[in-house]
């Protein structure tokens, strides 16, 4: 199609009047040549109307030079028609950037509409919106191009882009809050329940542990009816909610098995999806309620008991001294030739010159003697006191001689029978005319029973005593217990919500469109970071739980010491404070590369010194932190070394306890779980050594612990070391890998660094991957998860290498234990990996196995 031609014939009153018009004759060409002149004047007129009222600015220009302009040029960029006659409008209107777009647009005959920006005269830069058309008149090709004022509009679009921005970024944290919510809702070690009037929205993965119910079965019930065990539950639940925005209380809970439960409950107000809910917290506090229970119950049996001791105490005490007092006074009236008025106690003499005793048959019922068959002299008599007591009945009698006062004795004696009795023994010393002493004279009494009653009194306040201390200490440890155990909780969710807040929080900002590819970089390492920080924590609470349940085993392997320690101290090494200078980082061994080769666990050697090299980095700032090993008789002595802020030492024992560094700090300067030393001591008492402490606070710590230097037995070399000899195949992508794996994040994650590696296959199950096996010959490795429904990876692994004995299996797990990868080998399993994957282990692993035999 042709290009159309406009042909403009531009006439002013200028030219009309200057114009020679050609010879007319006829009288009648002239009127007819004269009117039409009047009309194209008329025309003109319009035209220059037009062009100098539109509210746009117009430019005539050919080639750029202008040819005229209007007035609403002048109005918007202040330049007279003088002032761009004839003059190049691109070289003075639009800013210099933009002449190659204008010069593209002119180019054309029609232009679409585009914006630049333009400068005043003086001076202002403006938004500028234009289009233009060029049109053929007689004097060539004209350009007219409109030019329109868009400040006001991009103001605007800039107010509508920051509010849409912030519409953005507020929704972005709305979506960060909810998942944030999300994630903390499902990994709190207390039970959450979303409810609307009763009826249960949402519950978490604790609950389904705590109350028996799967979500799907939470989702269909009604907390009043199905959970709250009786109507005085549901009468105090809705008078507490009913007062209060929040409220707690304590009250039983029913599981879906019938079985009920003490619990704390907190509920509060929350507004989810734009509708008021209650979010109510469960936490079973069963062992707690009974502690207390029963050791209100053990304290009031032993006030009880203490109080009856006290009144039996007095009532003895108070028998004792009317007895004591009421013999005093009698004896006191005592005297040579009045014996008879001590009948009732039983009377005795001694004369000292004949050395003879004189008892009455109250006596002789006591001590089983007759003066007729036994000799009754004072040795005869001293010998049947018991030894212990004879000591204090001789001191008795010399200290009344010698004070002439009545004298008191408390004594064990044995009779001639052989039986052995309490007695007390009062008298007093007479004297003859030479002052002399003659005789002593008294009264004795079997308090036997009484004596019996006071020591069995005395064992049983003993007894209640030591009870109380026990109460007292089982109170103080229970005490203790509860408030490390809500530190440790406390500092868990503190720990657990950090690397949370990275992962979650910087996830977020990788969907900012406007990020560069530096803070991309930086964004995704701390992701990482966050989540390995976040293992970590996993990984210590699970090892003290096996550890303190004895269900904790030791794989014994050759372990290369030398490796193991260069391998921590290149890792090491990259801590910021020994990159920038402020600790010097030494590590120290004593043998060769060959020679140092022992049988133990390496995986946990290993975990044992990165936890005393993590703490020994954290507690230092400067200074030198120096590790290694030395040979000491038959073992090998490891230690860690700082500088670092030491130990005090009341705290030297307790570090090691679980939990014990969270104790009674809110807000701690360095962070950490506080299990990781106790979890080293056992780690180490289970290898066979012991962990010790050296330390001075304000100078450094030494740990350090000896293991047994034991030496690995020669055997052949296994094949797994016969293949990392063989120089591995570069060139994969001809091989075959067979994903059995269910979870589809999993899969996606082993599809975007292997798809463009190797040729990938999927199967959901075990018993899904069997059948790809048995139809798919060409499958040379096989990755499979040990846990997947229908049919689990430990199977499905046995059941292929009946199938194809020489077809290699990698099992990969989320369980890290030494037992599980043992179970994974059992299984038939020629390698292992642990979630989270390692790309490039897993990827060498594979080129690995693909030199290991024939399909």
């Amino acid at each position: 199609m042709g290009k159309k031609v406009y042909r403009v014939k531009f006439i002013d009153s200028f030219a009309i009047r200057h114009k020679n018009p050609p010879y007319m004759n006829d009288k009648q060409r002239i009127l007819e040549l004269s009117e039409r002149v009047a009309a194209l004047e008329q025309n003109l007129n319009a035209y220059h109307s037009f062009f100098d009222f539109s509210s746009e600015a117009i430019f005539v220009h050919r080639k750029g030079l202008v040819l005229d302009i209007n007035q609403t040029v002048t109005d918007l960029f202040g330049y007279t028609r003088g002032d761009l006659y004839n003059r190049n409008v691109i070289d003075i209107i639009p800013l210099k950037k933009y002449i190659p777009v204008i010069e593209k647009h002119m180019a054309t005959e029609l232009s679409s509409v585009y914006t630049i920006e333009g400068r005043r005269k003086d001076g202002t830069i403006i938004p500028l919106e234009l289009r233009g058309k060029t049109i053929l008149s007689s004097v060539g090709d004209i350009r007219v191009t409109a030019v329109r004022d868009i400040s006001k509009q991009v103001v605007a679009e800039k107010s509508l882009h920051k509010k849409n921005k912030e519409l953005m970024v507020s929704k972005g944290q709305v979506i960060e809050k909810e998942r944030k919510f999300e994630a903390l809702f499902n990994i709190s070690f207390n039970a959450y329940i979303i409810h609307q009037n009763g009826v249960i929205l949402e519950v978490n993965e604790m609950f389904t542990k705590l109350f028996g119910y799967t979500k799907e079965e939470a989702r269909s019930l009604n907390i009043f009816k199905d959970l709250f065990p009786d109507k005085e539950m549901v009468r105090a639940y809705r008078n507490n909610v009913s007062h209060s925005k929040r409220t707690y209380f304590v009250g039983k809970q029913k599981r879906k098995d019938g079985t009920t439960f003490e619990a704390e409950i907190i509920a509060s107000y929350e507004v989810l999806n734009g509708e008021e809910v209650r979010l109510v917290t469960i936490k079973d506090v069963t062992e707690l309620v009974e502690s207390e229970r029963s050791l209100k119950e053990k304290n009031e049996e032993l006030t009880t008991r203490n109080r009856e001791l006290e009144l039996i105490s007095e009532e003895v005490v108070s028998s004792r001294n009317t007895f004591y007092q009421s013999l005093q006074d009698n004896q006191t009236n005592l005297s040579k030739n009045d014996l008879q008025s001590v009948t009732v106690f039983g009377r005795w003499s001694y004369d000292f010159k004949n050395d003879r005793f004189t008892w009455m048959d109250e006596v002789k019922q006591i001590v089983g003697f007759d003066n007729e068959k036994v000799e009754s002299t004072i040795d005869n008599f001293i010998s049947h006191v018991h030894p212990d007591d004879r000591d204090d009945l001789e001191r008795s009698f010399f200290e009344a001689i010698r004070s002439r006062h009545l004298f008191k004795a408390e004594f064990r004696f044995k009779t001639h029978t052989g039986k052995e009795k309490y007695v007390l023994v009062q008298g007093i010393v007479t004297f003859d005319e030479q002052n002399s002493v003659d005789s002593l004279v008294g009264t004795m009494l079997d308090i036997t029973d009484r004596k019996e009653i006071e020591n069995r009194l005395k064992r049983q306040k003993d007894h209640y005593l030591k009870l109380n201390e026990e109460l007292i200490i089982s109170r103080k440890k229970a005490e203790d217990s509860e408030k490390l155990k809500t530190s440790f909780f406390s500092n868990m969710s503190h720990e657990i919500r950090t690397p949370m807040n990275g992962i979650l929080g910087f996830s977020g900002l990788l969907m900012e469109p406007e990020l560069t590819d530096e803070e991309r970089i930086e964004y995704t390492q701390v992701i990482v970071d966050s989540g390995k920080r976040l293992l970590h924590i996993v990984n210590d609470v699970l090892d003290i739980s096996k550890l303190e349940s004895d269900n904790f085993k030791i794989i014994l392997s050759d372990t290369k010491v030398n490796r193991l320690l260069d391998n921590l101290h290149s890792l090491f090494g990259q801590d910021k404070k020994v990159l920038d200078g402020n600790i010097k980082f030494n590590l120290y061994k004593s043998l060769s590369n060959q020679e140092a080769i022992m049988m133990t666990d390496n995986n946990r050697l290993s975990q044992i010194l990165t936890n005393l090299l993590s703490n020994a980095l954290k507690f230092t700032e400067k200074g030198a932190i120096d590790f290694g090993y030395k040979v000491v008789g038959d073992a090998l002595l490891f230690y860690v070394q700082d500088s670092g802020i030491g130990v005090p030492d009341d705290m030297k024992e307790r570090i090691f306890e679980p939990f014990r560094q969270v104790e009674g700090h809110l807000v701690r300067q360095h962070g950490g779980t506080g299990l990781g030393l106790s979890i080293s001591r056992k780690l180490v008492t289970l290898l066979g050594g012991e962990l010790i402490l050296e330390s001075e606070e304000g100078k450094g710590s030494c740990f350090s612990f000896t293991l047994p230097y034991q030496k690995p037995k020669v055997e052949n070399a296994k094949a797994g070391d016969l293949i990392s000899h063989k120089v591995l195949r570069d060139n994969i992508k001809d091989v075959c890998l067979l994903i059995a794996e269910d979870d589809d994040v999993n899969f996606l994650f082993y599809k975007s660094f292997l798809g463009k590696r190797l040729q990938l296959m999927r199967a959901h199950n075990g018993q899904e991957a069997i059948a790809m096996v048995k139809e798919n010959t060409g499958v040379d490795v096989v990755l499979m998860d040990v846990k997947m429904p229908v049919m689990n990876g430990y199977e499905a692994m046995k059941q292929i290498k009946k199938l194809r004995p020489g077809l290699p299996i990698i099992a990969q797990t989320a369980y890290a234990m030494p037992e599980d990868k043992k179970l994974a080998f059992d299984s038939g399993a020629d390698d292992y990996v642990s979630k989270p994957i390692n790309r490039r282990q897993l990827l060498e692993k594979i080129k690995a196995l693909c030199m290991k035999g024939d399909k």
